[in-house]
C-alpha cells in the first residue's frame, strides 16, 4: 500500500491540536495524549501541531 493512501494519515492535521508519533523499527507509533511530553533519549519523534488560527502564512 502506498504511504500516501495509508489509512493512518486519513484524519491527520484536520483538527487543531497536537499529535505525536514515535519512530520505531516497525514504523510510526501514535502516542496517546497522556504520553505527550514524555520523550526518551535515543528515540525519535514526529510532532505535528495544528493551530486554530486562520491565517495564510502561520508557521
Amino acid at each position: 500500500m502506498s504511504r500516501a493512501k495509508d489509512p493512518m494519515w486519513k484524519d491527520v492535521g484536520k483538527e487543531p491540536g497536537l499529535e505525536i508519533w514515535r519512530i520505531t523499527k516497525r514504523g510510526l507509533e501514535k502516542l496517546p495524549a497522556e504520553q505527550h511530553g514524555n520523550f526518551y533519549v535515543g528515540d525519535s519523534y514526529v510532532v505535528l501541531y495544528v493551530s486554530s488560527l486562520r491565517c495564510k502564512f502561520c508557521h
